[in-house]
């Protein structure tokens, strides 16, 4: 805490009531400037304007608010003003702010429990609260301020914690530095995800442990080296620069008859897909991804501290919301345009263990068996040969690992494909009469990219649950579950275990679940998910 880190604080029974009080509690230093704003974007999730309460030790009190000497409030309940003593006068360029931008203004030599009116809702901490006292006092001896952050253990969405998984996994979907549950310690650097972290290399540039064991060269397959800002093949000696921070490592392969790449390539450096809201920031993002079921469970459900790759991740939002919890994520992607806007949301918000590449599909700059989940959503139907693209990134998997893959469904697709006609009768107009544009907000720029990648692209395949199963089968995968099931009676549910095997059902069960997509699966244009595991031992 001294050192401005973050503390999730797990010990002994549960508290019972409106606030977190020692036992279920975030704790941090309030002398911190910047704390407020840390603990309500990286770790809450919330607006960054959001007050903070401080816990302060009652022989103390008086000396920090306007109390009565030792007056008791454990429960954290009343209101009281920070001493004249403690406030700090605002300049002119202070007193001139207006809106949230005045929140910024530190108010007193504790601002991450100042309210904007010098307000601060008092916790008093006596010997009655144990090793949370004596957490204190230490914090005390340190730092001469006997005063710390104490907000409740929990995300914004979610109810306070209350079991040790729960806290153990708060921790790992945010950026608290440090857990400490009862008796063990528990650091966020020390976790696998977290060594692999981007980092600052100082004169040598920044450091990429991830992409380091990785890589490699996607000509000759021999190792890369960054180097003078950018990477350098050992084997052949080809360079690969580096753009707004992305590694340029696509490499044109012999394609079959009618390869498409290089069309799609152009496609969507004119349509990032699926593009950024305006003013996006983390809570946004979080927030959106949790709106949608599949993102929601994924980030719930995907292993934590795992090697997860992203193929065909557009603009990256997929990547950097399963990179906030502590896992090691590369997304790669042929469209540079796209890649910039999601480097530029990873760089914005400090998403340290998220990289983004530059790379064909068919011609992986990745080294084969290394990664323990490979996702590919909506990308294989835009190549001349989906099922080549299925067996060159399920290479890139380790034993064990897990391989997920979104495809249009060739039933599923009947709906949209009458609405795109419609469209090209119309020139474009009429567009309310999609579903997704029609329930959906978006802002303008995201709603050209979505219209233009589901009715103007200018290459797409669908396929059936039949098919990907025998790219399963031929490929040495285990069937696991499908999204939607491959039982048409089976719903989709808030709970759904997308990594608990089902059956693989018959021709018939099949049949009978794509035909109920003609009906059910026309807001997302007919998309369904096949999940799989890789043979062997991890």
């Amino acid at each position: 805490m001294a050192e401005g880190k973050v503390i999730g604080w797990f010990q002994g029974r549960s508290e019972f009531g409106p606030r977190a009080l020692g036992c279920r509690s975030i704790l941090g230093d309030p002398r911190n400037r910047e704390m407020q704003a840390v603990m309500n974007l990286k770790i809450k999730f919330r607006e960054s304007f959001r007050p903070f309460a401080p816990a302060v030790l009652r022989e103390h009190v008086s000396d920090y608010f306007g109390m009565r000497p030792n007056e008791d409030s454990p429960y954290m309940l009343l209101v009281a003003p920070v001493n004249p003593g403690h406030r700090l006068p605002l300049d002119e360029t202070q007193r001139s702010l207006n809106g949230i931008d005045r929140l910024r203004a530190p108010r007193s030599t504790i601002p991450a429990v100042t309210h904007v009116d010098y307000s601060a809702r008092v916790q008093t901490v006596d010997e009655r609260h144990g090793r949370f006292r004596a957490l204190l006092e230490r914090f005390e001896e340190l730092t001469g301020c006997p005063v710390a952050v104490n907000t409740s253990f929990n995300l914004s969405w979610e109810p306070i914690v209350n079991q040790p998984s729960e806290a153990y996994r708060t921790f790992l979907s945010s950026d608290i530095d440090a857990l400490v549950l009862e008796d063990a310690l528990l650091l966020k650097d020390r976790q696998p995800a977290n060594l692999k972290a981007r980092q600052n290399g100082g004169p040598q540039g920044e450091i990429d442990p991830a992409l380091a064991e990785a890589w490699c060269c996607p000509a000759c397959r021999g190792d890369l080296a960054a180097r003078d800002g950018e990477a350098a093949c050992a084997g052949c000696g080809r360079r690969f620069a580096r753009t707004d921070g992305i590694y340029q490592l696509f490499w044109p392969h012999d394609g079959a008859v009618g390869d498409v790449t290089e069309i799609v390539k152009a496609f969507y450096e004119e349509h990032p897909f699926p593009n950024y809201d305006e003013h996006e920031s983390l809570r946004s993002l979080v927030a959106k991804s949790r709106g949608g079921l599949y993102a929601k469970l994924l980030g719930e459900q995907l292993p934590d501290n795992s090697d997860l790759l992203e193929v065909g991740c557009g603009t990256g939002q997929l990547s950097n919301f399963l990179g906030i919890t502590c896992r090691s994520v590369t997304g790669t992607d042929l469209c540079l345009n796209s890649l910039r806007m999601a480097e530029g949301f990873r760089s914005r918000h400090g998403l340290s263990r998220v990289r983004f590449l530059q790379m064909n599909l068919f011609r992986p700059s990745l080294k084969p068996e290394h990664y323990d989940v490979v996702l590919c959503n909506g990308v294989l139907h835009h190549t001349s040969d989906p099922y080549g693209g299925f067996r060159s990134i399920s290479r890139l998997l380790r034993p064990g690992g897990l391989i997920v893959i979104g495809l249009y469904n060739h039933y599923g697709r009947l709906a949209l494909a009458a609405r795109r006609r419609i469209f090209q009768v119309t020139g474009g107009r009429l567009q309310w009469i999609d579903p997704y544009i029609r329930s959906t907000p978006m802002s303008r720029a995201k709603r050209s990219s979505w219209f233009a990648d589901q009715y103007q692209h200018p290459h797409e395949s669908s396929h059936t649950m039949g098919e990907v199963l025998r790219w399963f089968s031929e490929n040495g995968f285990e069937f696991v579950h499908s999204v939607p099931s491959t039982n048409a009676w089976d719903a989709f549910d808030d709970d759904e275990k997308l990594f608990a095997p089902i059956a693989a059902g018959t021709s018939f069960d099949r049949g009978l679940a794509q035909a109920k997509l003609i009906f059910t699966g026309s807001r997302e244009g007919g998309f369904f998910i096949m999940i799989g595991r890789k043979r062997g031992e991890s």
